[in-house]
């Protein structure tokens, strides 16, 4: 290998190995104490309470579909790039290259959303706003308004029901209780 290339590569290798040192160097992020009671401790109300919640409703399937069609399809995504590592704050360099497939290479084939922050704890008002900003970044890219919402982590807190049909989204892909509208 001619010197010029050897010193090349050695730039390289102590310039990964420095990447990798502060990466790895940083504290790891302290885990949340939650108190959770473990579902076996539950009452049965407590149980059924919990899951009737969030039971599937009445089937939307129309009794025939719009111009005579014989099948609806849905395609729905998810395409989290580096999202994921943003979320949890552990962005290694690993799994940020890995996410930057999805950023290079996928997202220009379709769209997807913000952050994926986990809803499930935020503020109803925090969660509105990133939807709100998820909407008006992808209409602004698209040039049309999305109609449709896949919650970050294909969760729902206590307000993403109400907070999807007051942005007016027309269905959501998130849950997965049946697989017909």
């Amino acid at each position: 290998m001619p010197p010029r290339r050897v010193l090349c590569a050695v730039r390289h290798l102590l310039l990964a190995a420095i990447c990798l040192r502060t990466v790895s160097a940083q504290p790891a992020p302290a885990a949340p104490v939650t108190p959770v009671t473990p579902g076996w401790r539950w009452s049965m109300d407590s149980v059924r309470r919990t899951v009737e919640a969030v039971r599937a409703g009445r089937s939307l399937t129309p009794a025939q579909w719009p111009n005579g069609a014989r099948v609806a399809v849905a395609l729905s995504f998810d395409v989290d790039n580096e999202t994921v590592n943003l979320r949890f704050g552990e962005p290694t360099v690993g799994e940020l290259s890995q996410g930057q497939y999805g950023a290079r290479v996928a997202l220009p084939r379709i769209v997807a959303g913000w952050i994926h922050e986990m809803n499930t704890s935020l503020p109803a008002d925090v969660e509105r706003e990133l939807v709100q900003r998820a909407i008006d970044t992808l209409t602004a890219i698209t040039g049309m308004r999305p109609v449709g919402y896949r919650a970050p982590s294909w969760n729902f807190s206590p307000n993403t029901l109400t907070i999807v049909r007051e942005l007016g989204f027309l269905y959501e892909s998130s849950l997965m209780a049946d697989d017909g509208p």
